[in-house]
């Protein structure tokens, strides 16, 4: 398998700790003045962060370090800080619950801080050279995809209730937590992001079905290529309007969620849990670690279709490898 380079450059963290540094500040502009000074202290650390990274991981080292033992490295460095903004922001939270308005700043800033380590920590564990001809074993998804539904916390039988598998997705030479961390997304957030007041369908399948009743005419199918096959994830779910969908795999991109311009399509039990904007960056980096890829089509209001491109590797055909 080929070596996988993730293009993780600085700006990406330093742009994550600019919105902290902003969210610290909004909340001094409504605070009184001894909480004030307490916040001040926060952007202290921010700056801390900031001028920590910028003189051990020059722009060079991304390009001449191997990439995982840099992002150790800086999470490492970088996640106390991290967790002790959130201390603070929770212990102010707890101080000033009467103040409505500090207490929605005060949670911003502690939620960007979580979701800031988060960030750097999935970019650890997704960028790992282990993960390359490691622990590859035979791996039939029927069977995979029937586990996640068995351990899915949320609403289990009404997800197992809406979800079908119309064929046999088959057995690959792959690695499990990779197949599991990508289907295990691609469920969660179909069933995550659905319609409100509308009956739920989640279609599992292997191949080209756009000709069959089960595809939306409004969506535009997506060819497979030759040596790869396509697992589809089709739901009716809200879509994705195409303004996004070339945005849709970026690190810490939630979409349209940044706005809240789609709360109507919502269900209201997704509507408070709209993700981290890490899932299908993680997923994809995984279906390019399997030596295949992540792809969707969507149109708002109808749903998406996801699409695992896989090699041809299934076990009846093609000897295992590790290159």
């Amino acid at each position: 398998m080929a070596k996988l380079i993730v293009p993780v450059l600085p700006h990406e963290i330093l742009g994550l700790h600019s919105v902290l540094d902003k969210k610290i500040r909004d909340a001094m502009r409504i605070s009184p003045s001894e909480l004030s000074e307490e916040l001040r202290s926060m952007l202290e650390i921010v700056d801390e962060l900031d001028r920590t990274f910028k003189v051990n991981y020059r722009d060079s080292n991304f390009v001449n370090q191997p990439i995982h033992s840099l992002l150790q490295s800086v999470d490492d460095k970088l996640r106390p800080r991290y967790i002790k903004i959130e201390s603070q922001a929770n212990k102010f939270l707890k101080a000033w619950s009467h103040h409505p308005e500090l207490s929605v700043s005060l949670e911003a800033i502690r939620y960007q801080a979580v979701k800031t380590r988060l960030y750097v920590a999935s970019l650890v564990k997704f960028t790992d050279d282990k993960w390359d001809g490691q622990s590859v074993t035979r791996i039939n998804l029927d069977t995979l995809i029937h586990r996640i539904l068995v351990q899915y916390v949320y609403d289990k039988e009404e997800l197992r209730n809406s979800l079908m598998v119309l064929n046999k997705l088959g057995t690959y030479h792959l690695q499990e937590s990779a197949a599991y961390l990508i289907f295990r997304n691609l469920i969660s957030n179909a069933w995550r992001y659905r319609k409100k007041n509308t009956e739920t369908r989640i279609t599992i399948f292997q191949g080209d079905f756009s000709t069959r009743k089960e595809w939306p005419v409004e969506l535009t199918p997506i060819p497979c290529q030759d040596g790869f096959t396509d697992i589809h994830v089709l739901d009716n779910g809200i879509g994705i309007d195409e303004l996004y969908l070339s945005k849709i795999f970026r690190p810490y991109h939630r979409g349209p969620f940044e706005e809240a311009t789609l709360s109507d399509w919502i269900n209201p039990d997704s509507a408070t849990d709209t993700g981290l904007g890490i899932g299908l960056s993680a997923s994809r980096v995984a279906a390019l670690r399997l030596g295949g890829d992540l792809l969707v089509t969507s149109k708002l209001g109808i749903g998406s279709d996801f699409i695992v491109r896989l090699p041809s590797t299934q076990l009846d055909n093609v000897p295992l490898t590790n290159q």
